[in-house]
């Protein structure tokens, strides 16, 4: 019986040792640990490279708009109608997201008092966001705040297996001008 024992006790050694020393299943183990990781990196790239460029997009358009309205000498409700359609043509392929744009102009009087001479959009903007490094009495600014609800996986929320966003942010940019025709900009 001590050598059946001693028989089979070396046979599993010797087995135990030809499985130790077999590395063909090493590689399926490791692709295995790896490619998870692997993915999430690939997306994780992908939203933060959406999430950037969306950003970018919604400075350029606040920038263009107060841009544009400052070279006007008047902003009309057809100026701002023409307004939103650059907003949707500047946030492509971005502009799926909800958006709003707010456009104000402010005016500087001699007391250095701020006062709102109009309004457009649906963007809460506050002449109090004026730095206090413009407010120079006697002077006029037309200011834009461009918002964007950034929903992060909500488009392909579906083909990542998601119901929703895993973080949904809004981006805020504000830009301001001083008129380039004139002293200051009238409103309709």
């Amino acid at each position: 019986m001590l050598a059946f024992s001693n028989r089979l006790l070396s046979g599993f050694r010797a087995q135990l040792q030809r499985f130790r020393k077999d590395e063909r299943g090493v590689s399926v183990i490791e692709f295995t640990l790896v490619i998870p990781i692997m993915a999430i990196l690939a997306v994780g790239s992908w939203e933060l490279t959406k999430a950037v460029m969306t950003k970018r997009k919604n400075s350029n358009l606040a920038t263009s708009v107060a841009n544009l309205a400052a070279q006007d000498d008047s902003i009309t409700n057809s100026d701002w109608a023409t307004f939103e359609d650059i907003a949707d043509k500047i946030l492509f392929p971005y502009n799926n997201f909800a958006h709003r744009l707010g456009l104000i102009a402010v005016e500087v009087d001699k007391n250095g008092k701020l006062k709102e001479v109009c309004s457009y959009g649906d963007a809460d903007i506050q002449t109090s966001e004026l730095p206090d490094a413009l407010r120079i009495n006697n002077s006029f600014y037309i200011m834009t705040a461009s918002e964007v609800d950034y929903l992060a996986f909500t488009k392909d929320a579906k083909f990542y297996g998601m119901n929703s966003g895993v973080t949904d942010m809004t981006f805020r940019d504000i830009a301001i001008f001083a008129p380039r025709n004139s002293d200051e900009i009238s409103c309709d």
